[in-house]
């Protein structure tokens, strides 16, 4: 694993890319302006990842299964229960959640590529088992109604805007604070805790820590900023199917969080911009008319990010600077 570099400074850093979120939004209009917000809603999926894996070094290939959990719940709260937004996050997130902390048992006795597999496995069971199952799924499909707050209309349509602007507002107002959230969680004692228990098991254990309970937490974090997501996934769709959350679609944000940098928050920001749907999906297949090979392209990109920079974009662009600075030090 790649060399992990806490959170410094998170607020000014989460303003000034806020910041920058709006001006893409603002500038932007069509389907590029739905590139973007994806791209924002990406960025957080890829963070549960830099949670899980990247800081506690507990490989999951299940993130947009818990995504998935939190989108088809999200349904059934909106059209059935009729929970308004934003308590229908925090319950279907809340849902995916338990589900995280489910798949994450098996952490607890085995790691590495057996832990994918077995997450791998309850990804897959999770989707022939609840999304694909016709007998969960409305004849008319897993609608979700609009989000409104306050006497506000957020939806993401309105007339021919394919994305409008307070949807995309509320978008960056919700990755923004979870991202600082995690920024500052991951700088405190728990991100320490995570460290030490990918760092050395034993050690950990040996100096108080509670491996298993270190372990839990990190999944049921990952878990609930993935299920946020697939939630916000589901607003901006308006409608959900199985091919929303699909294993391929997961492998791809999981192969782009290590292209950005699988242990920086920077690095799930960058893996949002190249993630499916994104902004460079969007120029693929907008502008250069090769979105069908996005997949190769993908893979293309963490083989050689996996050979030449396993620290990603963010961490190559990290050791880049500082080099910079040491030698304008020495002359």
């Amino acid at each position: 694993m790649p060399a992990v570099e806490l959170p410094r400074r998170p607020l000014p850093a989460a303003m000034a890319l806020a910041g920058a979120a709006a001006l893409a939004v603002g500038l932007t209009s069509g389907s590029w302006r739905f590139g973007v917000v994806t791209s924002i809603i990406m960025a957080l999926i890829a963070l549960s990842l830099v949670v899980l894996t990247g800081y506690l070094g507990q490989i999951s290939l299940a993130a947009m299964a818990f995504a998935g959990t939190a989108g088809f719940l999200l349904s059934r709260a909106t059209m059935s229960w009729h929970i308004p937004f934003p308590l229908s996050i925090v319950v279907s997130a809340g849902a995916a959640t338990l589900v995280g902390v489910v798949v994450g048992l098996p952490a607890l006795r085995v790691r590495g590529a057996q832990l994918a597999v077995v997450t791998l496995a309850g990804a897959v069971a999770l989707q022939q088992l609840v999304f694909a199952n016709p007998a969960l799924t409305p004849f008319e499909g897993n609608l979700i109604a609009d989000p409104t707050l306050f006497g506000w209309d957020l939806a993401v349509r309105r007339g021919t805007d394919l994305t409008t602007s307070a949807f995309a507002t509320t978008v960056i107002v919700i990755v923004g604070l979870l991202t600082l959230a995690v920024a500052r969680i991951l700088a405190g004692a728990t991100g320490q805790s995570f460290l030490a228990v990918r760092s050395n098991e034993r050690a950990a254990a040996s100096a108080g820590i509670n491996v298993a309970r270190v372990k839990l937490t990190g999944f049921a974090l990952s878990a609930f900023l993935a299920g946020v997501g697939g939630c916000l996934i589901g607003y901006s769709r308006s409608q959900l199917s199985v091919e929303s959350f699909n294993i391929i679609v997961g492998l791809s944000v999981l192969c782009m969080a290590y292209v950005g940098g699988i242990t920086r928050i920077s690095g799930a920001l960058i893996a949002g911009l190249v993630a499916p749907l994104g902004v460079l999906y969007t120029l693929l297949n907008g502008t250069l008319g090769l979105g069908r090979y996005y997949t190769l392209i993908a893979a293309c990109a963490l083989v050689v990010t996996a050979v030449l920079n396993p620290a990603g974009i963010a961490g190559g662009a990290t050791g880049l600077l500082r080099g910079h600075t040491r030698r304008e030090v020495t002359s």
